[in-house]
């Protein structure tokens, strides 16, 4: 079986507050891109093994989310696999490549599961992955688990750029500090980008200072509709209003600054994901 995992892209990301378990309170808009990764799967009667070429995983391929989400698939008499990953997602860049990638096993492996456990094993394997097992423009909260789907997003036409950097979830999460300025309520409006913020900025732009001046360049492009941070990675974006404002943004942002990766991209609706 063969499969293409998109990325997801947080148009929105407000941080709520920090719950008594440690999680962070999370209201988001969750899009994704024609930006992909693709898994083949075998099954096998030898024991799983993952294989991956293109861009490199961080750590154990053994650890890798993959086959964290295949073994959690075992106890349902999901067999044994061969996968097979080829990455073009940025690693550590807020794009969900790891969660795409899980929700993609899962995707793929979900028969033998009624829809609650494989809610649950996607929320045990991290907050991002049920809203890419759904794959649609979404809202989440919670810490990830309440997925409420939306409407198609109204602008669809993105720029990506991003250091040759990565950041770690964890760490940006340490960093962040609330303040009685920083609201602790959020209800973007997916029609509405003047709504939209990322909470998380501050904290990824003081582990990664190369993000300030991308950010800088994004929000001084005269044709931008929003620009912003996806998740907690270093991959920036801007919202552009047609094919032809995109194409401009790409050539200028490859020229500001030519060691970054410079890609444009689509957003994706409900029809399309």
């Amino acid at each position: 079986m063969e499969l293409y995992t998109p990325a997801k892209i947080n148009l929105s990301l407000a941080v709520l507050g920090r719950r008594p378990d440690g999680y962070h309170a999370l209201d988001s808009l969750v899009g994704f891109i024609d930006f992909y990764d693709q898994l083949r799967l075998t099954p096998s009667t030898a024991p799983s093994r993952l294989t991956v070429q293109g861009v490199t995983p961080i750590g154990d391929p053994n650890d890798n989310l993959v086959m964290k989400a295949l073994r959690a698939l075992h106890p349902f008499g999901v067999p044994n696999h061969e996968i097979h990953l080829t990455k073009a997602i940025f690693v550590g860049a807020g794009l969900g490549g790891g969660s795409a990638n899980a929700a993609g096993v899962l995707r793929a492996l979900e028969d033998t599961l009624t829809g609650a456990q494989m809610h649950n094993v996607a929320l045990n394997l991290g907050a991002d992955v049920p809203v890419c097992f759904y794959g649609k423009p979404a809202r989440i909260s919670g810490i990830g688990e309440i997925v409420t789907p939306i409407a198609d997003f109204p602008v669809r036409h993105l720029v990506l750029i991003a250091p040759k950097m990565a950041l770690a979830t964890r760490e940006v999460c340490k960093r962040v500090k609330f303040t009685s300025a920083q609201p602790r309520s959020s209800r973007a409006d997916p029609n509405n980008p003047a709504t939209w913020r990322n909470d998380l900025e501050a904290a990824a732009c003081g582990l990664c200072p190369p993000l300030v001046p991308i950010l800088k360049s994004l929000r001084t492009l005269p044709e931008a509709v929003y620009s912003g941070m996806s998740g907690s990675g270093v991959c920036c974006f801007v919202v552009l209003p047609d094919p032809e404002a995109q194409h401009r943004a790409v050539a200028q942002l490859r020229v500001y600054h030519p060691d970054c990766r410079v890609r444009a991209a689509k957003l994706l609706g409900t029809n399309d994901a």
